[in-house]
């Protein structure tokens, strides 16, 4: 109780740009509500951070955007740290 937790993504193993997106609620709850989103960053935008606090469980989905064509590798590196001096 009074913690503050601190997500921090790094997106520039992407040879394309992927949208995050934080919410409170699973995919299936009516009372799913995004909390964060990398949505209108700038595309040459790869570290995001983002702090939130009295949160039992957050949900982050990744928005791949289709590829036709040949194979691409890429990762997304997620931390999560806490402090109650956030």
């Amino acid at each position: 109780i009074g913690e503050k937790y601190r997500l921090v993504f790094n997106t520039s193993g992407l040879p394309k740009p992927v949208t995050i997106e934080v919410y409170t609620k699973d995919r299936d709850s009516k009372k799913r509500e995004a909390i964060f989103s990398t949505k209108d960053s700038p595309a040459t935008q790869t570290d995001f951070t983002f702090d939130v606090a009295h949160v039992r469980h957050l949900f982050v989905d990744y928005i791949v955007p289709i590829n036709s064509g040949a194979k691409i590798d890429g990762c997304v590196a997620f931390m999560l740290g806490y402090s109650d001096k956030i």
